[in-house]
């Protein structure tokens, strides 16, 4: 109840300031504790447990975001309260919804490549000093370059002659790529490196596609001083990495959702077109 009350009035603050500007959000929660010592007197704590800072862009999906925030925070709850802290929960004391404008950079020339990125190789860095890294992308999954060294961006065809970009030039921001998928037909998502700390590491969505035409996906990546689109040539390879067991299954783009049984991706894919983030099921026994 707790997690939903603080959801709601989450909501209502996240309808108005993505309408308006691009914002990277994250929700904490500051729950009570408490247990007996050694001695049986009373120790009390607070524990704050944090969402996924995550970045919002113009009409992006807020129920969705919501619905992982609630997700991660009741896991990192279940996980404190499970393995051997002792704790029992006493009391809520507060929510906050922590909002910063997020202004992505846009994507030219190069940058670091993170090495967990590199051991997976189902992403094509085309390296280029022309700020068209975006172009690149978008022309190798859509005329796939069957000559050595697809990285290089002379191996492409001239971006002039096969895309149209509208008032979107050079270097590429993520709120441009809507546009631009507008005019030339592909469906393009974008996913973002995420790293908070050296160990924990992965891609957290960033754009989704219009699931109609071709399916293009980007990752962008940036440092301090400049990003980089990349193209994903296997999108459910990164995925693996945003969990610690790193299995690799179909995912759902919309969601990112995994499922191993074939069975369970066609009723998760029905469910997941209509928009449903949670479905009770009764135990049939």
């Amino acid at each position: 109840t707790t997690l939903s009350d603080s959801s709601s009035a989450a909501r209502r603050k996240l309808v108005e300031h993505p309408a308006k500007h691009p914002v990277k959000a994250q929700i904490t929660t500051t729950l009570a504790f408490h247990k007996n010592d050694a001695s049986g007197e009373r120790v009390e704590s607070e524990k704050a447990f944090r969402s996924a800072c995550e970045p919002l862009l113009i009409g992006d999906d807020v129920n969705g975001f919501l619905s992982r925030a609630k997700g991660t925070i009741r896991i990192g709850i279940d996980t404190y309260l499970r393995y051997g802290s002792g704790w029992i929960f006493d009391r809520h004391c507060s929510s906050k919804l922590e909002l910063a404008k997020y202004s992505p950079l846009s994507a030219s020339g190069t940058v670091k490549i993170p090495k967990k990125l590199k051991n997976i190789r189902s992403v094509l860095n085309i390296k280029s000093r022309d700020n068209r890294c975006f172009l690149y992308c978008l022309l190798a999954k859509l005329f796939p370059c069957s000559e050595r060294n697809p990285d290089r961006h002379t191996k492409h065809a001239a971006p002039e002659d096969k895309t149209d970009m509208g008032h979107a030039k050079p270097p590429v921001k993520p709120t441009d790529i809507k546009e631009t998928e507008k005019l030339n037909g592909p469906s393009t998502s974008a996913l973002q490196w995420h790293q908070e700390t050296e160990w924990n590491e992965c891609v957290l969505p960033l754009k989704h596609g219009s699931g109609i035409g071709t399916q293009v996906d980007l990752l962008y990546i940036e440092d301090e001083e400049t990003a980089h689109h990349m193209l994903i040539k296997d999108f459910n390879a990164p995925m693996r990495l945003r969990t610690k067991h790193h299995n690799t299954m179909p995912h759902r783009r919309k969601c990112l959702h995994g499922l191993a049984e074939e069975c369970k991706q066609k009723e998760h894919s029905m469910l997941c077109r209509q928009g449903i983030n949670q479905y009770p099921e009764t135990p049939s026994n």
